[in-house]
């Protein structure tokens, strides 16, 4: 996939500003930002995007006013450090098997899909997670509250904004030099 990207890297103030956002969002992220001095930005008109890169792995992706972590980075970051320990911090839900495909088609998540997660707030980012390995097929924003132990027993709970192989996938693997992360 040829990705047309105007690329630059961020200044001294502007990589501070951006770890500090990161570390706030997801702070189970401290050891993938904790050294990094260069930071570069991809801006990517088709769809209008920003990719930082971090050690020349596509790791986040702004849509909009949205700093997300890409799969890419998620998938990385799980077989070098263990899906523990970079979900400790994210808020996550479990899907059954019988959700995954719809989500991989771009779906959103509805409530009969999940079978296990963490409690979360309306507007927050939630990792969604195949049930078998517990690996992460989606990046969504949560719709609702949930914060007692009830899920609702039906209705559209995550509105899927990135998933493995749409366009931010893509643009991910094609920005990143890497061979293809184990796993993926």
């Amino acid at each position: 996939m040829s990705i047309k990207a105007t690329r630059h890297y961020l200044s001294k103030k502007e990589t501070k500003t951006l770890i500090n956002t990161i570390l706030k969002l997801y702070p189970s992220h401290a050891d993938i930002v904790r050294d990094v001095e260069k930071i570069e930005e991809a801006s990517i008109k088709n769809p209008p995007i920003k990719v930082y890169l971090i050690n020349d792995i596509a790791a986040y992706v702004q849509i909009d006013n949205l700093l997300l972590p890409t799969l890419v980075l998620l998938y990385i970051a799980i077989s070098r450090m263990g899906v523990r320990v970079i979900l400790e911090g994210m808020k996550y839900v479990v899907v059954n098997e019988g959700a995954v495909k719809p989500i991989l088609r771009g779906a959103d998540v509805m409530a009969p899909g999940i079978i296990d997660y963490t409690k979360f707030n309306k507007d927050d980012i939630v990792a969604v997670l195949e049930p078998k390995e517990k690996k992460p097929i989606a990046i969504t924003k949560a719709l609702m509250d949930i914060k007692t132990s009830l899920m609702p027993s039906k209705g559209k709970v995550l509105e899927n904004l990135h998933y493995i192989g749409d366009k931010i996938w893509k643009i991910s693997l094609s920005l990143s030099k890497i061979g293809g992360p184990a796993g993926i």
